[in-house]
């Protein structure tokens, strides 16, 4: 095989799912609605976070492995902290390079290629951790799979502006609930030392990211799901199903409600398209 080809070799492809929180001083945070944090400016530092290493492709799609890392664990020292951060990733990339054609590392969450990889190569850099050249094959060699433009096409776009959406946007269009404080509220229970909320928000939220990549999945699956059959094809394909409990499930699937055609229930879950997405590939193939 051409070393040229890029290849998805399950148990190697990897999306690494992650959130990081920053520390802004006092002095900075009041102003302009938006963005405070800055890994250039004194006073700033990196709390921690929360990394899913999810292996996408495998047959058991909930394998999951969770790495947390915060600042308070490491006697306050940034430096030590970012150590483990950079090996954690490092990895998943040697996982990676033992196939010469295996795809690059995702990185997926929100805001991610904006904010949080910039924000780890920075101080990354500042503490002169990797050389330059190595921190831009760990982060920048990556791919990026984040949600503030990837659900842009799940909302309501009332002019000619694309607009990237933010957290709070993004769960509430997909009915993720969960109770979530305020972002800039974790400073001042960092300087409370009250590190407990810190951790369990911000680990709530990567599992969110998770939820999202799977709700995001299943729309595309559903968009790909063939809506209705006439009689004929509908019995064809039945027919070609040799499990019994999968041609149920099938049948289940799409009603007969004229006599004609089968309509596709749009009532299912999202594990049921799930299902019936590969179970219609299996079809398409055979």
């Amino acid at each position: 095989m051409s070393k040229d080809f890029i290849q998805y070799y399950p148990e190697r492809t990897q999306i690494i799912f992650f959130d990081l929180e920053f520390y802004v001083p006092e002095c900075d945070r009041e102003g302009r609605i938006g963005l405070k944090a800055n890994p250039y400016r004194d006073g700033h530092f990196l709390i921690g976070g929360t990394f899913y290493r999810f292996y996408s492709l495998v047959n058991y799609p909930n394998k999951v492995v969770k790495k947390d890392f915060w600042i308070w664990d490491y006697k306050g020292s940034e430096e030590s902290m970012l150590k483990d951060i950079l090996s954690f990733i490092e990895e998943s990339w040697n996982i990676i390079t033992k196939k010469e054609n295996q795809a690059e590392l995702f990185f997926s969450g929100i805001g991610i290629s904006r904010v949080d990889i910039q924000y780890l190569f920075a101080r990354s850099h500042k503490y002169h951790l990797r050389t330059d050249e190595q921190l831009f094959n760990l982060f920048n060699k990556s791919r990026f799979l984040d949600f503030e433009t990837i659900v842009i096409p799940y909302f309501n776009n009332k002019d000619t502006m694309l607009k990237t959406k933010s957290t709070g946007e993004i769960i509430s269009k997909f009915k993720i609930e969960r109770e979530r404080g305020k972002a800039d509220s974790l400073w001042e229970q960092y300087d409370n030392k009250d590190y407990k909320p810190i951790k369990e928000r911000n680990m709530n939220e990567v599992a969110d990211l998770l939820t999202i990549y799977k709700i995001v999945i299943s729309k595309i699956h559903s968009a790909n799901i063939i809506k209705k059959y006439s009689n004929e094809v509908f019995e064809r394909k039945c027919s070609a199903l040799y499990d019994m409990e999968e041609c149920e499930f099938f049948r289940f699937c799409y009603n007969n409600s004229d006599g004609e055609w089968h309509y596709l229930n749009e009532e299912l879950s999202s594990e049921e398209i799930e299902k019936l997405h590969l179970i219609q590939e299996r079809i398409r193939k055979e």
